[in-house]
């Protein structure tokens, strides 16, 4: 009777198992197929390629993520190894997010005008119940800059010294031991997540009226939510 008990619980196993591919498989199909077909159409209609380029190379983010998540889910083993191919790619988006919004706003010049002319802005809620507001010039717009690109040479140092580390047997990946580097990688990543999507925040903030034609808000928090729902979920799934 137990062994029987056994036998059954391990065919459902096998069963949810395959179900669970086949909807991630179908996932990662349906993912890709939408994002090509975006980026062809901007391809064949390239009426505005300081925009379009752009946005194309923020679309590719989605096949990365789809063919890195459903190769890893089959192939455990070489997780850290696309880990860090996505990661990269990451770090590379949000820079030229960052570089898009800059187009649409006529250039960094222009920008450093309207910063100059705008005076200061306040923090976001609830931070601008504690903190001064900041002035906007030509020092907010670099400070901007570096709080994104830090992320940009951040994540994806972070991401080879986890692969290093995992040769080592010294990673630990999903154990929060001091003894591993896990903990520290997750630490530092984290921190310079933060500081390079609250930099975006602020840029925003400065700039939400004159980017209002291009409505990139929602872009922003797709963007913000792919990294950092991707963050958690493999910190989380890790441990």
């Amino acid at each position: 009777e137990a062994s029987c008990k056994l036998l059954y619980i391990d065919a459902v196993a096998k069963l949810l198992k395959m179900w669970l591919n086949l909807i991630a498989l179908c996932c990662c199909i349906s993912a890709t197929s939408i994002s090509a077909n975006q980026i062809i159409q901007h391809l064949k209609h390239f009426h505005q390629p300081e925009f379009q380029l752009y946005i194309c190379r923020i679309i590719m983010m989605v096949p990365i993520y789809s063919v890195q998540s459903y190769v890893s889910y089959n192939f455990p083993e070489f997780g850290v190894f696309l880990d860090t191919v996505r990661d990269c790619y990451e770090a590379y988006v949000l820079y030229i997010f960052l570089s898009l919004l800059i187009n649409y706003l006529g250039g960094e010049s222009v920008i450093v005008l309207h910063f100059e002319m705008l005076g200061r802005i306040p923090h976001p809620w609830p931070l601008k119940d504690f903190l001064r507001p900041i002035t906007a010039d030509r020092n907010f717009f670099r400070f901007v800059k570096k709080g994104v690109l830090q992320f940009v040479f951040v994540k994806p140092i972070c991401a080879v010294a986890a692969l290093f580390l995992e040769g080592f047997d010294l990673y630990g990946g999903g154990r929060f031991d001091p003894s591993k580097g896990f903990m520290y990688v997750v630490v530092l990543t984290n921190t310079s997540v933060w500081i390079a999507m609250y930099s975006l925040v602020l840029f925003y903030l400065a700039t939400e009226k004159r980017l209002a034609p291009f409505r990139p808000l929602a872009k922003f928090l797709c963007i913000k939510a792919v990294i950092f729902f991707s963050f958690w979920q493999s910190t989380i799934l890790a441990a």
